[in-house]
């Protein structure tokens, strides 16, 4: 698979011919790395230096697994436009459901059944572009003069996130050595942080022209809102378990684990009666609800236990203190909690949509979503998971040979590249195309507005979120030196 920055280095490079003079102009923007006015080209820097930038954790987008959209076509196409999640909704009710229908007469014909119903769900692809800022081929390499430092030695790469970051996107130790390494790097950190909340909040209703959203889990783990696509009528078999917490704080009396065991009851009940066996799945929640809630699980264990003492005439129980802290910190490092007698995995993410409840009783208070989510059933048929346009597929490949190094895919075709190069400015492009599936929303639930106080909030990745932090320059030192053509400093650059 090509590197991105080589790819586009060679495209530099090419002969692009007449279609690189039809190319409007681009306008260079910086900052650049290195040279006048370059980010590190500053006096004050000392190797190494260290990252304080968080992105997204992608908890749930990166734990479903990901399937080519045109696994079942001909590589001639990349997918279809429209995907159809099929249910058998069931049979209505019939003559033969009620006893009183049951003839009285001897040889007389027994009443009829109902009808057999199924029902589609429409699903569409997302459709999600970026681009970097452009660079100027004739900028690129410089630096201001021999105290610019050449090499940015970097201490720690953060974690970037995996689905919907290509392969092949540079490192940051890259990133800060190299302008077009930068300038990728920062798009895709930016596309991350647009698209990761969509995972959960994305919705077809904000489509417009181009812009093309997917659909979010807020849409599929829903109730009343499931339509056949054909006929616009209500697929009630179709529903979620959807519940409300009333945003009552978790620590409160109100037992949290009775309520996420009777959501999981219910999916595990209703998949089993429906042949479907008992289905995996995983529960996603804010990282500052987790540790909220791993302090409540073992002592709202214990209460429901001594309830249950508490109605035995002379009955005794013993609180074992140290065992339930164990208890919590077990739950803390395996980020799995027993859920009807079976450890369940937690997946942390905190791009879920957290509310602020504001200060009660002079504490913060936030409130956020617990999702159910259903990853497999039969033993390990896929139900939620990503699928995507393939742009490698063969149509678009043999556009993408008339054009040169213009054009080009990565990660099997799930983004298209596209570089604007003219008289020397080089601008990329990426369509990134992806579909979110879930194949049985009945399994599914949520419980909304869980309230929790945490002793103190995470930072967020989040830019427009009060806990998001930054700070710092966009430019370095541009020196001025006297000349012999001048009496008066100037710039180099």
């Amino acid at each position: 698979m090509p590197n991105l920055v080589d790819t586009a280095l060679k495209t530099e490079g090419a002969d692009t011919g007449v279609a690189a003079k039809n190319n409007p102009p681009l306008s260079p923007v910086g900052p650049y790395l290195h040279g006048p006015s370059g980010l590190f080209n500053r006096r004050d820097r000392e190797n190494p230096v260290f990252s304080a930038i968080m992105s997204p954790m992608m908890g749930v987008a990166e734990s479903l697994p990901v399937f080519n959209g045109a696994r079942n076509l001909d590589n001639n196409f990349g997918g279809t436009d429209a995907a159809f999640d099929t249910l058998i909704t069931g049979t209505s009710a019939g003559a033969l459901d009620d006893f009183t229908q049951q003839p009285t007469a001897p040889c007389a014909d027994g009443p009829v059944g109902g009808l057999l119903s199924v029902a589609s769900i429409v699903n569409t692809f997302g459709n999600y572009k970026m681009s970097t800022r452009e660079v100027y081929i004739d900028r690129a390499g410089r630096v201001a003069d021999m105290t610019d430092a050449f090499s940015v030695q970097v201490a720690n790469q953060f974690p970037q996130g995996l689905f919907g970051t290509p392969s092949t996107t540079p490192s940051l130790q890259n990133a800060v050595n190299n302008e077009l390494a930068s300038r990728i790097w920062e798009m895709i950190l930016s596309f991350q942080r647009m698209f990761a909340p969509r995972v959960f909040t994305g919705s077809p209703a904000n489509n417009n022209g181009e812009a093309r959203d997917i659909v979010g889990l807020d849409i599929h783990i829903n109730a009343g809102n499931k339509r056949d696509a054909t006929n616009n009528v209500l697929i009630p078999a179709a529903n979620s378990n959807v519940l409300n917490f009333g945003s009552a704080l978790i620590g409160s009396a109100t037992n949290i684990m009775r309520i996420i065991e009777a959501a999981d009851a219910q999916a595990t009940w209703k998949a089993r009666r429906q042949g479907l066996g008992t289905p995996e799945y995983e529960i996603a929640m804010r990282p500052e609800l987790w540790q909220e809630i791993t302090d409540v699980i073992p002592a709202q264990k214990l209460q429901k236990v001594m309830a249950v003492i508490a109605t035995i005439t002379s009955a005794v129980g013993n609180i074992d203190a140290e065992s339930i802290y164990a208890q919590r910190n077990a739950l803390r490092d395996s980020q799995m909690i027993p859920v009807n007698g079976r450890m369940t995995k937690v997946v942390l993410d905190d791009t879920i949509t957290e509310t602020n409840l504001g200060n009660i009783g002079g504490v913060p208070r936030y409130s956020s979503t617990i999702y159910g989510i259903p990853l497999t059933v039969l033993g390990g048929y896929p139900v939620t998971f990503w699928e995507y346009f393939n742009h490698g597929n063969n149509q678009a490949n043999a556009i993408q040979q008339l054009v040169g190094g213009l054009t080009w895919t990565t990660d099997g075709g799930l983004f298209r590249w596209t570089a604007d190069f003219a008289r020397g400015c080089l601008k990329l492009n990426a369509t990134f195309t992806p579909r979110l599936r879930m194949r049985t929303p009945q399994l599914a639930w949520r419980i909304d507005n869980v309230a929790y106080a945490p002793a103190q909030h995470f930072d967020s990745w989040n830019p427009s979120s009060s806990y998001f932090t930054a700070g710092g320059v966009s430019t370095g030192e541009n020196p001025k030196y006297y000349s012999e053509w001048s009496s008066t400093p100037t710039p180099i650059w």
